[in-house]
């Protein structure tokens, strides 16, 4: 992917966030490329992911396996799945993403994928700080790379201001000079998403930028470091339990 390894060729960066909106096609594959282009360079690498963390031993197993008949279905048994609450991360494209981090670890370009978000927290900002203490807490050999997939608003470099209340976000609570946050972007489309109910919703406006890593200066309106650009307008991934 265009621009993936001069991030990369910092050696000081250890974690790589990249925050996606929930929900799409194109997301998850874009992940997955850009995974595939760092590991080159810094792999293998550790992938995080925005998913509780009761997950973690069917996502381990799953990733570890042959990607067969019987795996697939002892992986959709996983809490993801079941959720009654539908926000993308339990979408097609989420379970495809991670049979592509399957293959990618028997390939040796990653370590494994660990699940971040607490099962239980107290408030929107203990969920925030229980992520980054959960991504603090992975252990990488030297020079190693966490790449972490989060929901675009945990992965900015200020505090969530929402009509609700404000709190530190996940990447706020990172060390900012070994963290990269790249804000993914595409053009307007549709996104499976819950706003007011759970389902398609049109997303995103008119947008012309071709695919790869854009590194732009932060600033109070855009707190990342860059954009991660799909270079497509993006489609609504469905969950899965709907379309199995």
């Amino acid at each position: 992917m265009p621009g993936a390894v001069e991030i990369v060729d910092q050696t000081r960066t250890k974690w790589i966030m990249l925050g996606e909106m929930h929900g799409t096609v194109e997301m998850p594959v874009a992940v997955t490329d850009f995974t595939c282009s760092v590991a080159e360079k810094r792999g293998p690498l550790t992938v995080a992911v925005e998913q509780t963390t009761d997950n973690q031993q069917g996502i381990s197993d799953f990733i570890k396996s042959n990607g067969d008949a019987a795996s697939r279905a002892a992986f959709t048994k996983a809490p993801m799945w079941q959720t009654k609450g539908k926000d993308g991360r339990s979408s097609v494209a989420m379970f495809e993403m991670f049979d592509r981090l399957r293959v990618l670890y028997h390939a040796k370009k990653i370590t494994g994928v660990v699940a971040i978000d607490p099962i239980v927290s107290n408030s929107s900002a203990d969920r925030n700080a229980k992520m980054a203490e959960n991504l603090l807490a992975i252990k990488v050999r030297a020079n190693g790379l966490v790449l972490i997939l989060i929901g675009g608003l945990h992965a900015q470099k200020a505090d969530i201001i929402v009509p609700s209340g404000r709190w530190p976000s996940t990447a706020s609570l990172m060390p900012k000079d070994r963290t990269v946050t790249l804000m993914m972007m595409g053009g307007a489309g549709t996104a499976w998403v819950c706003f007011e109910i759970c389902g398609s919703h049109p997303i995103g406006e008119p947008r012309d930028k071709p695919r790869g890593v854009q590194i732009a200066p932060m600033t109070g309106d855009f707190p990342f470091d860059g954009t991660l650009e799909i270079g497509s307008g993006t489609s609504a991934s469905p969950p899965w339990i709907n379309a199995k």
